[in-house]
């Protein structure tokens, strides 16, 4: 799965990701997005909107492999 972190989203992002803006987050288990955010380090409150290939998605949403966040 890859996320794009926009803004001061980039800098609560836990080593090696922090600072970047696009991560690669290899899926190991089942989850949902905002787990999947906070464990890099993201608290979910500070997430806007979640948008997947061009619309909006729930925190509650599970993360896929191939997709773009």
């Amino acid at each position: 799965m890859i996320i794009n972190f926009w803004g001061n989203l980039k800098e609560p992002l836990r080593p090696p990701f922090r600072g970047q803006q696009r991560v690669a987050y290899e899926l190991t288990r089942r989850a949902s997005v905002k787990d999947i955010i906070e464990a890099l380090g993201v608290p979910h409150t500070e997430v806007g909107r979640l948008i997947v290939a061009g619309r909006e998605i729930s925190f509650a949403a599970p993360g896929a492999g191939d997709e773009t966040l």
